[in-house]
C-alpha cells in the first residue's frame, strides 16, 4: 500500500483549500490505487467530516514552527505517545511513514504573507528521508534572500515540483535554478453535484434574468495595505451597475469563511446586502456550502468577478467568463496562461490597486460584461488543454512514485 501525506492544508473554510484537497484526493486515488491518504490540517475538527476518503490529523508540525519551535530537529521516538503530545506525534508519525509528502496550498510558497511556516514539513521530511512533491504552486518572488536560499535548496531536493502559471516557472528557472514542470491548478477538475438546479433556483439564478456572481475578499486589503473604504466603495459601485445598467441579478460568493473575522468574506457581502437595503435582487449564498456546490452556482451565472483566485477558477473551469482581480503573480499569471499576453489581446484581469482608482471597478465590470462572448468562446476552446494539464499533476506524481 502507497501511503501519501497531504499537507500545507489552512483548513476547509477556504473554499479554495477545499477544492484543492478535493481534487488531489480524488486524483490520487484514480492515478494511484490503493493508496492510504493523510491529510495534515490546521482545522481537523472542521475538514474531517468533509474528507471521507482520507485519515485528517491536526497539523501540529506547522504549529509547532509557527510557535518558532524546530519540529524537523525532532526524532519522532522523542515526543512522548500522550496527551498532550500524542497530536505531533501522531502527525510525525505519519510523515516519517509516508512513501510521499504532498505539499499543496497554491500560494502558501509565494512572498505575499510574510514567513513561511510549511517549509518545516518539508525539512522534517528532507531528515527522514522522505520523498516529497511540491504540487501545483505559485513560487515567490521573494525579498528575503535567506527565503529564497531556503526555497531554492528545498525545491531542488524535492522529487517533483510543478508550478500552476507560466511567471512561476520562469522564476524556478532562472532565479532559484529549480526544474519544474507547468501544469494547470488542480481546482480546474473539481466536480460539481450532478443536479443543482434546485440549488441555483433557491438564489435566483435561472432564465428570467441574468446573474452575476461577485467574490469579495475581506482579508484582500490587509494583504497588501490597501484602502478598506475605497475597497467598500468600489464594489458598491459595482453592483449598484449590475443592478440599473446590466438588469441583473448579484450573487455573492462568500468563498473564504474563516474563524479569523479580518478573512471572513461573509462580512464584506453582508455590508453590501445593507448597503442597499436588501435589495431583491441581492443575493448572499452564505450557508456552509462546499466548494462543490459554490462551483455549481458559479456555473450558472453569466458572469463572475472575483478577488478569491478560485472563485475565478471555478468560473473558468465552468466556461464562466470572469473577471479576476489579484494582488499577486497567481492571478496574473493563470489569466496569462489562458488568454495570452499580447498588446492587443484582451485578458480579464487587473490589479487591485487598478481596481480601486476612482471608475475603474465598474469600467472594468462593464468591459468583461461586454466581451462575455469572445471569452465564453476562448475558454469553450481552452479548457480541454486546460483539463489536460492539471491532470499531468497526478500523471507526474504517479509517475514519480514508481520510479
Amino acid at each position: 500500500m502507497t501511503r501519501i501525506v497531504i499537507a500545507g492544508v489552512s483548513g476547509l473554510r477556504n473554499r479554495g483549500v477545499q477544492a484543492l484537497v478535493e481534487v488531489l484526493c480524488r486524483q490520487i486515488a484514480a492515478h494511484i490505487p490503493g493508496t492510504a491518504l493523510t491529510v495534515l490540517t490546521r482545522d481537523a475538527e472542521y475538514d474531517a467530516p468533509r474528507l471521507e476518503a482520507a485519515r485528517v490529523l491536526p497539523d501540529h508540525i506547522w504549529q509547532a514552527s509557527a510557535f518558532r519551535l524546530k519540529p524537523h530537529l525532532l526524532p519522532r521516538w522523542a515526543i512522548p505517545p500522550r496527551r498532550p503530545f500524542k497530536p505531533l506525534a501522531d502527525a510525525l508519525n505519519a510523515v516519517a511513514g509516508a512513501d510521499m509528502i504532498v505539499l499543496t496550498g497554491g500560494d502558501i510558497l509565494s512572498g505575499d504573507y510574510g514567513r513561511i511556516h510549511d517549509l518545516h514539513i518539508l525539512r522534517l521530511a528532507r531528515r527522514l528521508k522522505r520523498p516529497y512533491a511540491l504540487l501545483a504552486h505559485s513560487i515567490g518572488p521573494f525579498d528575503d534572500p535567506r527565503t529564497c536560499r531556503d526555497i531554492a535548496a528545498l525545491a531542488r531536493d524535492a522529487a517533483l515540483v510543478t508550478v500552476r502559471e507560466g511567471a512561476s516557472l520562469a522564476y524556478c528557472r532562472d532565479i532559484l535554478g529549480v526544474t519544474a514542470e507547468h501544469v494547470a491548478d488542480p481546482a480546474f477538475l473539481l466536480e460539481y453535484p450532478a443536479d443543482p438546479e434546485g440549488l441555483r433556483r433557491h438564489y435566483g439564478i435561472g432564465p428570467d434574468r441574468p446573474t452575476i456572481a461577485l467574490g469579495i475578499s475581506a482579508g484582500i486589503c490587509r494583504y497588501v495595505g490597501a484602502d478598506a473604504q475605497a475597497h467598500r466603495q468600489a464594489w458598491t459601485e459595482v453592483v449598484r451597475w449590475g443592478i440599473e445598467e446590466a438588469r441583473a441579478n448579484i450573487l455573492l460568493i462568500p468563498h473564504v469563511q474563516e474563524r479569523l473575522g479580518w478573512n471572513e468574506d461573509r462580512s464584506p457581502a453582508t455590508d453590501i446586502l445593507r448597503a442597499f437595503d436588501y435589495h431583491p435582487w441581492i443575493r448572499l449564498a452564505a450557508a456552509d456550502h462546499s466548494a462543490g456546490e459554490y462551483k455549481a452556482l458559479i456555473a450558472g451565472c453569466d458572469l463572475v468577478a472575483a478577488e478569491r483566485l478560485h472563485a475565478c477558477i471555478a468560473g473558468l473551469s465552468s466556461g464562466v467568463p470572469s473577471l479576476c482581480i489579484g494582488y499577486s503573480v497567481k492571478t496574473s499569471g493563470i489569466v496569462e496562461d489562458i488568454f495570452g499576453n499580447g498588446d492587443n489581446a484582451y485578458r480579464p484581469a487587473l490589479s487591485l490597486a487598478a481596481f480601486l482608482q476612482p471608475g475603474a471597478a465598474v469600467r472594468a465590470v462593464a468591459e468583461a460584461w461586454a466581451q462575455r462572448a469572445f471569452l465564453a468562446a476562448h475558454l469553450a476552446e481552452a479548457l480541454p488543454a486546460l483539463r489536460r494539464s492539471a491532470l499531468r499533476n497526478f500523471e507526474l506524481l504517479a509517475a514519480r512514485l514508481a520510479s
